[in-house]
């Protein structure tokens, strides 16, 4: 969930002209390419947004109506994707590397139609929690793989851009997983629509690869084959519609290419160990740190249960509230992202944070209270207080640990030790994303002391409160040990990374 920031949107246009090179329209290709690969974020966004709304019951389409769902299986079902993307994205690496990144991507839209036909299909409960383990194999495949493939595609100058395209439709597809349910959610049986239908893109994107060239700096990398990456390189170059490639610039950037890939070749003979990795403590403290923050303090609880927890708050729409969040969600998400490198990573983190602590206090404190005799004569007038404090929530997390964390930590950690600083933070992201899956009603319940409405309400509101000590805890953290690296090379960054002191 990691890209440059869409600044460069901003900054570049995607139809760049290059006139004294003649690469007119040049972009428009690769600007497709990435679209189609993009897919991928869109099928990860939709697929651990699916079960958010079925979960909720009441709905003639929810999955209570097939099956008898208790909170534990509730969370089952929602955490076998995130054991799936963890096994997937530890792993992966290996195919990708033999095989080829369009390769495996191309087969990897089996994993998310078998996934989601075989969950829309079941008549019992355990195939349904198999289904969604296929589905998340999928997920981490296109976490890791989406945003190396597009990168590895496309013009320097645009990379940012068309990377970052990944991060937008991830949001898009949590929206239009809510847009689908919401339609169907009046209909008997409706999840199994909406669940199934998480086919439909992957088989898209499945007919669109063929279309998709592999990586040239994967044929020149694991290859060694000049004459096919130069192939594969002008199939991505030029215009959609078929204008001429402007063959200098061509050469240019393979050029370019074989250089880097000779780079990365004796980067690789140099590469550190786990133990190497380490030795940086603070860039490992951070990276473990920032993810403990991003996730603990609450915002997949909110994706994957937002409906229940609107329930819980007595809000009577719950479906259009989750409509309202994952759209605020998107459009938040583009805003701050914009802002990233215009005012700096930290400020932008302990804003969001600090947002966050405060609408999860007030959120938290009126629905503890909220069944006080006192509290209840005014419950009309307040019981939408929480519901904007949950958006506010989104925002203040879109604002900070949403749009700059994986900005930070792709600067943190040295060229030798990267890949394996980075797997370490993708690692702990997915633990902890499925430890809330599989505790956040349980929690709930027990906070609360039992299961209606009523209790569940406190309880929400409990652990509202003990994301907001999370947060807190967060803001120190963000404010002692995170350091800004705005307009820093890694390089300078990596200088200022002292491995002795924790807070220097």
């Amino acid at each position: 969930m990691s890209s440059r920031p869409l600044s460069n949107l901003m900054k570049e246009s995607l139809l760049d002209v290059d006139s004294s090179s003649g690469a007119s329209s040049s972009h428009t290709r690769c600007l497709f390419v990435s679209i189609v690969v993009a897919l991928g974020g869109f099928l990860f966004g939709y697929n651990i947004s699916s079960l958010n709304g079925p979960l909720t019951d009441g709905d003639p389409a929810s999955l209570s109506k097939d099956f008898e769902m208790t909170s534990l299986k509730q969370q089952l079902a929602t955490g076998a994707l995130l054991l799936g993307a963890i096994i997937s994205a530890l792993f992966i690496s290996i195919p990708v590397e033999k095989y080829g990144r369009r390769a495996v991507l191309l087969l990897n839209n089996f994993l998310f139609i078998c996934g989601g036909v075989l969950s829309a299909a079941t008549p019992t409960y355990w195939p349904l929690v198999i289904g969604r383990l296929i589905s998340g194999l999928g997920v981490g495949v296109v976490s890791v793989l989406v945003p190396q493939l597009i990168s590895e595609l496309s013009p320097v100058k645009q990379r940012g851009t068309f990377t970052a395209l990944n991060q937008l439709l991830i949001t898009i597809g949590i929206l239009v997983a809510q847009l689908v349910y919401y339609g169907f959610h009046e209909v008997d049986h409706g999840w199994r629509y909406s669940v199934g239908l998480s086919a439909a893109p992957a088989a898209i994107q499945l007919a669109m690869m063929f279309f998709i060239p592999e990586s040239p700096r994967w044929i020149l990398r694991w290859r060694g084959d000049d004459e096919e990456a130069m192939k594969q390189l002008s199939r991505v170059r030029g215009n959609l519609f078929g204008s001429a490639v402007d063959h200098r610039a061509l050469r240019e950037e393979m050029e370019e290419l074989r250089s880097l890939v000779e780079e990365e070749k004796a980067s690789s003979a140099q590469a550190g160990s786990w133990g190497d990795l380490f030795k940086n403590k603070r860039a490992v403290i951070i990276g473990i740190g920032g993810n403990l923050a991003q996730t603990l303090t609450g915002i997949n609880a909110v994706i994957y249960y937002s409906s229940k927890l609107f329930h819980f708050c007595g809000i009577q729409q719950e479906q259009l509230a989750t409509i309202g969040l994952t759209s605020l969600n998107v459009l938040v998400t583009v805003i701050s992202l914009l802002l990233v490198d215009r005012y700096g990573r930290k400020p932008l983190l302990l804003t969001g944070t600090a947002v966050m602590i405060f609408s999860l206090l007030v959120a938290g404190i009126l629905l503890v209270i909220s069944q006080k005799d006192s509290v209840k004569e005014h419950d009309d007038q307040l019981k939408y207080i929480p519901l904007v404090m949950i958006l506010t929530y989104v925002v203040g997390f879109a604002v900070g640990l949403g749009a700059c964390l994986w900005t930070i930590l792709g600067e943190i950690f040295p060229n030798n030790v990267r890949s394996k600083g980075m797997s370490l933070c993708l690692a702990v992201n997915w633990s902890c994303n499925l430890l809330l899956a599989l505790t956040v009603l349980t929690a709930i319940e027990g906070i609360g002391g039992g299961s209606n409405d009523d209790q569940s309400k406190v309880g929400a509101g409990g652990l509202f409160l003990i994301f907001c000590g999370l947060a807190s805890l967060a803001f120190a953290f963000i404010y002692f040990v995170v350091p800004e690296t705005k307009g820093k090379t890694i390089e300078q960054i990596q200088m200022e990374l002292n491995p002795e002191s924790l807070f220097k």
